[in-house]
C-alpha cells in the first residue's frame, strides 16, 4: 500500500475542469454532478466507483488486446456516437443510460414522473444503441425495467404440449411463486429467457394461471383455453 501511495503522489491532473476539484476531492465532484444533473459526468464517476484502482490495469488490457484490422477483432468497444449508421449481429449495451428501478405500483408511478424529466437526447442515444443489433441484443437490467414500464414483459403464449416436449419445469417460473402449471390448459404463457449485459441470466419459464391473471387481467382466459374433449352426440 505504501508503494502505491508513492506512485499516486506523482500523478498529475491534466484536465482543467477536474483540477478545480482537487481540493474538494472526489466526493465534492460527485455532489456537483448530482446538483447540476450532469449525466455524462455522473456516468464517468460511476465507472470510477465500480472499478476504482483497477482502471489503469483495465485500460492497459484493452490497449494490449487492440488489433489494427476490424475484421480480426472479437469485440468492438465504442460509444453510441461512433456506432451511428452501423449495425452488428450482437450488441451489448452498457448499463450507463437511463435507469429505471423496478418495484411496486407506487414506485412505478414515481418512476414514470422521473422518466418524464429525462432529456430527449438521452432517449435518442438509447434508441440508437439498441437499434444497432441485427440478431441479438444483450440487455442491461435498467433497459429491461424500462421495457417493463412500457408494457413489454417478454411473455409469449405457447401450446402446453410444446412445453411438455421441451421438458420444462411444471412449477411457475415467477419469483417466490410455487404454484404448479395446470395440465388441463391447452395454452400456457412463457417468459422468454434473457441474458443481461452484466453476465447475469434469467432462464425464463412458464407461468401459472394466477400469475397469468395478474399480468393479463381480463384477457387471461384467452391464455388458458382448456383442452377440448370429444363428447358423444346423437344425430
Amino acid at each position: 500500500m505504501r508503494n502505491n501511495n508513492k506512485i499516486y503522489t506523482h500523478l498529475v491532473i491534466n484536465d482543467s475542469f477536474l483540477q478545480k476539484w482537487e481540493a474538494r476531492g472526489f466526493f465534492g465532484l460527485k455532489e456537483y454532478a448530482e446538483h447540476v444533473d450532469d449525466r455524462d459526468l455522473a456516468g464517468k464517476i460511476s465507472i470510477v466507483e465500480k472499478y476504482r484502482e483497477r482502471i489503469p490495469e483495465l485500460v492497459q488490457r484493452i490497449e494490449r488486446s487492440h488489433v489494427s484490422q476490424e475484421s480480426l477483432a472479437d469485440y468492438l468497444i465504442g460509444t453510441v456516437h461512433q456506432a451511428k449508421g452501423l449495425e452488428f449481429d450482437t450488441v451489448l449495451v452498457a448499463d450507463d443510460f437511463v435507469k429505471a428501478p423496478c418495484g411496486s405500483d407506487a414506485s412505478q408511478r414515481r418512476t414514470n414522473l422521473a422518466i418524464g424529466a429525462i432529456p430527449e437526447d438521452e432517449w435518442n442515444l438509447l434508441y440508437v444503441a439498441v437499434t444497432r443489433a441485427k440478431k441479438c441484443l444483450l440487455l442491461s437490467k435498467s433497459l429491461e425495467h424500462l421495457l417493463a414500464l412500457a408494457g413489454e414483459q417478454f411473455l409469449r403464449v405457447e401450446l402446453m404440449s410444446e412445453a411438455a416436449k421441451a421438458g420444462a419445469s411444471r412449477t411457475c417460473c415467477m419469483s417466490r411463486c410455487t404454484n404448479m402449471l395446470d395440465p388441463s390448459s391447452r395454452l400456457v404463457v412463457r417468459k422468454l429467457p434473457l441474458t443481461h449485459s452484466n453476465g447475469s441470466r434469467d432462464p425464463g419459464g412458464f407461468l401459472c394461471q394466477p400469475c397469468t391473471r395478474q399480468r393479463f387481467g381480463s384477457l387471461a382466459p384467452l391464455t388458458s383455453f382448456p383442452a377440448l374433449q370429444e363428447q358423444p352426440c346423437q344425430l
